[in-house]
């Protein structure tokens, strides 16, 4: 082909490409930019774990003498997680709900770079909630689960 565009006009230079080449070369920065995402994601999530089970452990530790006191009293484990962790997850609760009104706004800045999924996706709305919260529990339990276990007559022994 390239000879025959020559033949016709020798000042013609033509450049013949694959369109697979040509795609991967348009898409080459938008994947960038979605791995950079990915990764600016992952961190963010790990490090808000990390510091959820940070503060959660700090709380369950300056509540040590309440859970030793409703232990005493006859509460059970599962009573005692579920007091903490309905505590702790309240101000998680309140970010997510934030987090959905603003996310619109959020939206609006990446459309840009969202292919094949549009900025107000209700499944992928629902996996990021359901990913937080889930992240968000686990960071929660660990620290309650361990406070339930806790013999009240040592803690108060300590007091």
């Amino acid at each position: 082909m390239q000879e025959a565009l020559r033949a016709l006009d020798p000042s013609v230079q033509p450049r013949v490409s694959f369109v697979s080449e040509n795609l991967r070369q348009e898409l080459r920065s938008p994947r960038a930019a979605a791995a950079l995402a990915l990764l600016l994601g992952s961190t963010t999530l790990i490090l808000a774990v990390v510091g959820l089970f940070g503060i959660t452990s700090v709380v369950v530790d300056l509540r040590r003498h309440e859970v030793s006191v409703r232990v005493a009293l006859g509460a059970t484990g599962r009573t005692v997680i579920g007091l903490l962790m309905r505590d702790c997850l309240k101000p998680v609760a309140v970010g997510a709900v934030v987090g959905l009104i603003l996310a619109p706004v959020g939206a609006q800045l990446l459309r840009a770079i969202l292919f094949g999924v549009s900025p107000y996706d209700p499944w992928a709305i629902a996996g990021a909630v359901l990913l937080l919260g889930a992240a968000a529990a686990t960071a929660v339990f660990i620290p309650t689960r361990r406070a339930s276990r806790v013999d009240p007559v040592t803690v108060l022994k300590m007091e």
